[in-house]
């Protein structure tokens, strides 16, 4: 299969989504059908191995069969190194990582491919690689940066293992189509994610002394955001303690010291009941209905 025109596909915006794999067979299975996808809508795959070394997902292509046997050598696949995408400048820098997949996505729209698909394997991220927690904080960026303007689909691979733990758990929840990655065994309590359209933020679950390590990694995510006002859609909260209430106000108050904004938008009952009795440590809390 050739490249293909502007007149055999339209351009569309591009998709985020997150895949796990129990075992190396359903890898093998999972590498096909994303390969194959690519492959059948005309994008440039590049895929970026990890667990697996480049020459393994190279060869389990080739052997997949001649669809992508084809692809490897017209270079429309092409497989490399982890160390050559995200880890190659450390600590991981968001910054970088979404210039990088913008340039990648306008070279290939320029050398005739419909769009980019870019495929990671995301175990890195819970092997104490400097800057891995900052993962959060690139994935809630990518929909407003990058997805919504190019032909970019970026897909997350993770061991089933991998996508329980910190910081992976909570990156992986930030997708949009989770497909396999419902996580069995990922308990985390409260998650973010982008909305589409408007860039804004919706927090779901219970914001508690559960959750209080996922809610202090989300706001620290919220404050990198380069954004001159962060909106917070907590529709998706059903509880507030106290402590989250602060954790609030001490977010608000930080991106107040920048010139910035923080406005939650559906509090839920909870948190305007714990606004209604600390109301001076709450007042500077901005709330819409």
């Amino acid at each position: 299969m050739g490249r293909k025109t502007d007149g055999d596909l339209p351009v569309r915006r591009g998709g985020h989504l997150c895949r796990t794999y129990a075992d190396e067979s359903h890898w093998a299975l999972q590498l096909g059908d994303l390969l194959r996808e690519g492959i059948a809508l005309g994008q440039q795959v590049l895929y970026y191995a990890h667990t697996h070394t480049p020459l393994e997902v190279t060869d389990r292509a080739r052997a997949d069969g001649r669809d992508l046997r084809a692809a490897v050598e017209r270079e429309q696949l092409r497989v490399r190194s982890a160390a050559d995408s995200y880890l190659r400048h450390l600590p991981f820098d968001p910054d970088l990582m979404i210039t990088g997949l913008r340039d990648s996505c306008r070279l290939a729209l320029a050398q005739g491919w419909s769009g980019l698909r870019v495929i990671g394997e995301m175990d890195w991220a819970t092997q104490h690689v400097p800057g891995a927690d900052r993962l959060l904080e690139y994935e809630l960026r990518l929909d407003t940066e990058v997805f919504t303007d190019l032909p970019v689909t970026g897909i997350c691979l993770y061991t089933a293992q991998a996508a329980t733990r910190s910081p992976a758990a909570l990156a992986a929840a930030t997708h949009h189509d989770l497909g396999n990655a419902g996580v069995p065994g990922n308990d985390a309590r409260l998650t973010a994610r982008p909305l589409r359209p408007g860039g804004r933020m919706r927090l779901s679950g219970s914001a508690d002394w559960d959750s209080r390590t996922e809610l202090a990694e989300i706001l620290a995510a919220v404050c990198r955001l380069p954004l001159p006002v962060v909106h917070l859609d907590l529709r998706g909260v059903d509880f507030t303690d106290t402590a989250a209430a602060a954790a609030l106000a001490r977010t608000t108050a930080v991106l107040a010291g920048q010139d910035r904004r923080l406005v939650l938008h559906h509090a839920p009952p909870s948190l305007r009941t714990v606004a209604q009795m600390f109301p001076e440590d709450c007042r500077d809390l901005e709330t819409t209905a």
